[in-house]
């Protein structure tokens, strides 16, 4: 009787642990899907607000990840801050991974619920270039596509427990690709795969710090930065003890150059964390970029105390070295940094940048061909080499460089790409909507032009000089959050800013006959 009421009770457990995961992962669906509705519904509600706005002229924003939630906002801000009498509200119905096809679909409803003035659309990438799961087979059947939880395990199986560098592959053809399949660039997967797990964690336990610090930290690396700001504010508030949302804050602080503020939740991670030595690395930065080269000094010295086998490290000090005038032992430390993490592909082109700056061509050069020879995909490395072989006449050279960056990311269109915005323009003539086309950061507007040869009224944005240009003077990543496209990626809150007031100054010349103003992004 014992021995069956056990077996009794045994199913019973079992029968009950069962049902817990069946319930555990109904509620991690249910959580998944709702991470992508509190996106959509934070768009929509912008969204809303710009259409309630009377007597404006309406500007309708349609293209994909480059779009939604990017640079629209920037661009409403941009338009009024001109005062030139009209008053502009500016609508984002960007979609993250869709086509030309999929814009055209939803064209006729986005006109009739948006009733625009103009459309600006920013297209073409994903027709050329969808992107699948590299070594997961079954990244196209449904149950991948459809279930979130399986993609997500899925996801994190190939991650884990297989060697895979995450790459994507371009060979497929756009033609023959289901309609609303979820095909999405890697970076894009990562960032709202994240988003929606941390937002759930938030939910199960929002007095836990650690979701708060992991979604903020997502949220600063992609430009959201008073987002970041209100999560790290709350870890610390649930966790006052722990030094990881002090030096998280503290940096973001930094970035945007409220040194007092960042300076005091530097010292407090310190004082929490002594033997931690991001907080030591950070607050010598501050002191570096308020002219305390002692101070600085001491501290990236003191981190690299703490934690010698950090490659990071010895770039920090690499850079506070070259700054101040010391290249010899600038060039030991950007080496040691290589020794300790050579296939970080960043340090070797600090390496080849530094050595520019010295007049060491040869050994750039050297540098650039170890960065091809790691990632033969890496568009910055070729760029900046084409541009060395110019600097010492080797034409020869630079042209073969170039030919084989054409290669790499051809910039002619699709014939179903060319097809799709005809139409787009012939049904905006027949509703009389100006259509604005916008090429991408990086990208030459020539083969955007080429598709509407003998068509007119229409206003081309060209961001090609203007990124480029600000990316040869500054940091790549400080306008762009990835290298998802090679030579460009998705923008920061900075490069958003750069893109709209870009859009805004040839609105206004070539639709109001406003005069041309140079577009400045401060630092």
């Amino acid at each position: 009787m014992k021995s069956l009421l056990n077996t009794g009770i045994g199913w019973q457990r079992i029968i009950v642990a069962l049902l817990g995961i069946v319930f555990s992962l109904v509620a991690l669906e249910l959580g998944l899907r709702f991470g992508g509705l509190l996106f959509i519904s934070f768009q929509e509600n912008s969204n809303r607000i710009s259409l309630s706005k009377k007597s404006t002229y309406r500007i309708l924003c349609l293209g994909e990840s480059t779009t939604a939630r990017q640079y629209p906002s920037f661009l409403e801000e941009a338009l009024n801050q001109r005062n030139i009498g009209v008053r502009f509200s500016v609508i984002d119905k960007g979609v993250i991974a869709a086509t030309t096809a999929d814009i055209l679909k939803r064209l006729e409803e986005n006109l009739a619920t948006s009733r625009p003035d103009m459309v600006i659309v920013m297209m073409g990438f994903n027709d050329r270039r969808i992107l699948y799961y590299k070594d997961i087979p079954e990244a196209d059947t449904a149950l991948f596509r459809y279930c979130k939880t399986y993609k997500l395990m899925r996801l994190l199986f190939t991650r884990l427990f297989k060697k895979s560098d995450n790459s994507v592959v371009y060979d497929r053809e756009y033609e023959g690709v289901p309609a609303g399949s979820e095909i999405i660039h890697r970076n894009q997967i990562e960032f709202f795969e994240k988003e929606k797990l941390y937002r759930r964690a938030i939910e199960l336990d929002p007095k836990n710090s650690k979701p708060y610090i992991r979604l903020g930290q997502l949220y600063q690396n992609s430009g959201q930065l008073a987002e970041a700001e209100v999560l790290l504010k709350k870890a610390i508030e649930f966790d006052p003890q722990n030094s990881e949302p002090y030096i998280r804050l503290g940096q973001l602080y930094l970035k945007g150059g409220q040194l007092a503020e960042a300076e005091v939740l530097l010292k407090k991670a310190i004082e929490l964390d002594p033997k931690n030595s991001k907080p030591y690395i950070r607050l010598g930065q501050l002191y570096q970029n308020s002219g305390q080269l002692a101070e600085a000094e001491v501290l990236l010295k003191k981190a690299i105390e703490l934690d010698p086998q950090n490659s990071d490290t010895y770039i920090k000090f690499g850079q506070f070295l070259q700054n101040i005038g010391q290249p010899s032992a600038a060039e030991v430390l950007y080496k040691k940094a290589i020794e300790l993490d050579p296939e970080r592909e960043g340090d070797i082109t600090e390496l080849a940048d530094f050595y520019w700056q010295q007049g060491k061509l040869l050994q750039a050069e050297e540098s650039l061909r170890r960065v091809i020879t790691k990632n033969p995909q890496n568009d910055l490395a070729y760029r900046i080499l084409e541009r060395l072989y110019r600097k010492t006449n080797r034409v020869g050279l630079a042209e073969a460089v170039k030919n084989k960056r054409d290669d790499l990311r051809s910039d002619e269109y699709k014939t179903i790409t060319v097809n799709n915005f005809l139409r787009l323009k012939a049904i905006l003539d027949k509703k009389r909507v100006r259509l604005v086309c916008v090429q991408y950061p990086m990208r030459s507007v020539k083969p955007l032009k080429r598709i509407f040869e003998g068509e007119n009224g229409i206003v081309f944005v060209d961001n090609e000089q203007l990124f480029k240009d600000s990316v040869d003077g500054g940091n790549y990543y400080e306008y762009f959050i990835d290298t998802f496209a090679g030579d460009f990626g998705h923008c920061t809150a900075k490069g958003n800013r750069m893109l709209a007031e870009n859009i805004a100054n040839t609105i206004l010349q070539e639709v109001f006959g406003r005069e041309k103003r140079t577009v400045s992004i401060k630092r």
